[in-house]
């Protein structure tokens, strides 16, 4: 004969203990567990470049597009993609990436780790939006690797669809014309289905964030916070 015994219980136990541990730690200050104070937006330091030097300038009324890709947005499949490069004056750890757009709608996020033997960047894919709800768009970042470099591919916008119908509409037109022309009769009717056409997002601004350690207006360039382990080791002991 022989008892069953279930883990859950002490799990769901130990669940409570964690959610709850104010409670059961009578006296101890553990709000600095939930607090987080995000440092300036890093796209304001001096010397900081982009290739749309509106959308970092700091001013929501200054309005940039997207250009045409030329690396990333090639390689990811679409040839449609436009984009925006911002580089940092100094490898920062990013924490969250904040989009100002009225029409993005989905991009990917590349970050440059370095050069390789082939190439003087190394843009991997770091970050993948596939739909924008709001405005402006809030991005965690999760990648842990200081970074100064980021592409900002844009896939597609709200303006995609009506431009990719109207576009449509128009070799239809074409296409009826040629009919209509008795010259034509017995030919048929061609005309190139590539398209060129990009879809740029609007961006008024472009901002980048980390975690601000304690006395450190800067913000440090790492998560680690001296003051808030010192603080957790007392409490475990």
């Amino acid at each position: 004969m022989y008892t069953k015994f279930s883990f859950l219980p002490l799990i769901f136990c130990s669940l409570i203990f964690i959610a709850g541990c104010h409670v059961l730690l009578p006296g101890k200050d553990l709000s600095f567990l939930a607090e987080q104070d995000w440092s300036d937006n890093y796209a304001l330091l001096e010397g900081t470049l982009s290739t749309n030097p509106e959308m970092i300038d700091g001013d929501h009324t200054t309005v940039g597009k997207t250009r045409p890709s030329t690396g990333p947005g090639k390689l990811y499949g679409s040839s449609n993609a436009t984009e925006v490069i911002v580089t940092l004056p100094e490898k920062k750890l990013i924490r969250k990436i904040v989009i100002h757009s009225d029409n993005i709608q989905k991009f990917v996020i590349y970050a440059d780790k370095g050069g390789t033997l082939h190439s003087d960047t190394d843009w991997q894919l770091v970050e993948e939006i596939k739909m924008v709800k709001s405005d402006p768009v809030v991005v965690p970042y999760t990648d842990i690797t200081p970074t100064a470099r980021f592409r900002i591919v844009v896939l597609g916008t709200s303006d995609s669809a009506a431009l990719s119908r109207q576009e449509k509409a128009k070799v239809q037109r074409e296409r009826d014309a040629f009919e209509r022309n008795p010259e034509n009769a017995g030919r048929e009717f061609r005309r190139s289905r590539r398209n060129d056409r990009s879809y740029p997002a609007r961006i008024s601004e472009i901002e980048f964030f980390g975690f601000k350690s304690a006395g450190d207006p800067a913000a440090d360039e790492s998560d680690s916070n001296p003051e808030k382990e010192s603080k957790l080791d007392l409490i475990l002991k």
